[in-house]
């Protein structure tokens, strides 16, 4: 009994962890820390570009859409499976969205019927998965091949392009931008327009570069002739 006693007050009288691991028990944190020293390491060798703004709103312009794919498999992760098959879907529902919206005139209805069809095709891989008893890895792998196969067989190999997209309400929604910032639920949050600023020009602008090359011809021209030994010298 006494030997009992003297066991539990050892064990009452254990030392506590210390506090480092203790805030590094915490689940992620780890990572945060990782991700913290990688960044600072990449200011001090890069000063000049991860000290300056435009690359983590570039960031923020190009994470978007694997931030949206990594929503959706989160949840797969979760449950302790594996879908091999989400690049085969996404490419299958494009080029539905892409032939409605072409050849029908379509914009949210076609958006509203890819998201059904990516929905049946994901619960397609769940049927099989859970009523056949093939394990996720094996299934998906399968569909993957399955899916990119038939979304070639119908589009004979090629792409659609939709460059009238833009500017039509479902463009606005998911891709549009005010002012300089790209605010849509495309993006999820702000970001830089730096793309479309610098390809496209107005016409204004162009006549205008196009009068300064003009002026500035004579001016070179005037400057060829005042150089030594040249033969327009006189």
């Amino acid at each position: 009994m006494q030997a009992g006693v003297e066991a539990d007050a050892r064990t009452d009288a254990a030392p506590a962890p210390p506090l480092f691991r203790r805030v590094f028990a915490i689940e992620g944190l780890s990572i945060l820390a990782v991700f913290a020293v990688l960044l600072v390491i990449f200011m001090i060798t890069a000063p000049r570009t991860f000290l300056g703004y435009r690359i983590y709103m570039a960031f923020l312009a190009s994470v978007p859409p694997p931030v949206i794919l990594a929503l959706g498999l989160t949840f797969v992760v979760i449950a302790g499976e594996m879908d091999l098959s989400f690049p085969s879907i996404v490419a299958f529902a494009s080029y539905v969205f892409s032939a409605l919206f072409k050849f029908h005139d379509l914009t949210f209805i076609a958006m509203a019927l890819t998201l059904v069809l990516s929905a049946g095709l994901g619960l397609i891989n769940g049927l099989i998965i859970t009523q056949l008893g093939i394990p996720s890895m094996i299934a998906t792998l399968a569909t993957l091949f399955f899916w990119g196969g038939l979304v070639t067989i119908i589009s004979n190999g090629l792409t659609i392009a939709i460059p009238s997209i833009d500017g039509t309400a479902i463009q606005m929604v998911f891709a549009g931008r005010i002012g300089a910032f790209r605010c849509s639920l495309y993006g999820l949050w702000p970001s830089p327009a730096s793309s479309g600023s610098s390809s496209t020009a107005t016409p204004s602008a162009k006549t205008s570069s196009s009068s300064a090359t003009t002026r500035r011809l004579p001016m070179s021209s005037a400057s060829r002739s005042k150089r030594p030994g040249s033969k327009y010298s006189r």
